[in-house]
């Protein structure tokens, strides 16, 4: 597996600078976690627009391969036939579910990020209003 589709903790925008959870947050802790957090989530677009092209490219390439592969069997049943052209793309039959799989949890960890964020804004219009 490609090294730029490993997904690590650090994706999903887990690790934060504040250790606890006691309130009033400071509004300067607010500020630069949200800054950090909207860093992060550009940085994962960035990240998530790389691998949506390749997922792209890996599901053209399969259905490609696999018309081709299907176009040379000249015996056996329809299944059979699906078969063995599946079992000719079969990596990448593999490299597609790959993408996909990583561009799914992706889109996961962007939500959550924004999560994060709308959190933030939250606690942040609170506080002023507690002003």
């Amino acid at each position: 597996m490609p090294d730029d589709l490993l997904i690590t903790s650090d994706d999903f925008g887990a690790s934060s600078s504040r250790g606890s959870s006691s309130f009033p947050i400071p509004q300067t802790e607010i500020e630069s976690e949200l800054v950090r957090l909207c860093r992060l989530l550009e940085e994962h677009t960035d990240r998530m627009v790389k691998v949506a092209g390749d997922a792209a490219f890996y599901d053209a390439e399969y259905d490609i391969e696999f018309a081709l592969a299907l176009g040379r069997q000249n015996t056996g049943t329809v299944d059979a036939k699906k078969a063995k052209a599946t079992i000719e793309c079969a990596d990448l039959l593999r490299k597609k579910a790959r993408t996909a799989a990583v561009l799914k949890a992706l889109r996961e960890a962007g939500h959550n990020i924004r999560v994060q964020i709308e959190a933030l804004r939250s606690i942040n219009a609170n506080q002023r209003a507690q002003l």
